[in-house]
């Protein structure tokens, strides 16, 4: 084979992956899709902050689909108010109190 032969070999199936990825990055995730993950996160959290006790802990990265303020809202429904957050290596944690 020449250099231009093995040269093209390389490079065409290289351009292909690159438009792929690029078709498939432009398309994104379908929205049914991340409507799914959220509902499932919200009823996780949902069942987190169902909980007696005066303070409880959320790693906010487990709820990655679900906004802050959503977040916030659904733990007011039960009674807690934001006391503290931190931002960890691993984790975003949110600290709740009974109001």
């Amino acid at each position: 084979m020449t250099e231009n032969a093995v040269n093209l070999l390389l490079v065409v199936p290289a351009l292909a992956v690159v438009v792929v990825l690029g078709i498939v990055q432009a398309i994104g995730v379908p929205e049914s899709t991340l409507r799914g993950r959220r509902e499932a996160q919200v009823r996780a959290l949902r069942d987190s902050v169902a909980v007696p006790g005066a303070r409880i802990e959320l790693d906010w990265s487990r709820y990655k689909e679900v906004p802050k303020e959503r977040v916030l809202a659904v733990a007011g429904e039960q009674g807690w108010t934001l006391a503290d957050e931190e931002i960890q290596e691993q984790a975003w944690v949110l600290r709740f109190t009974r109001s």
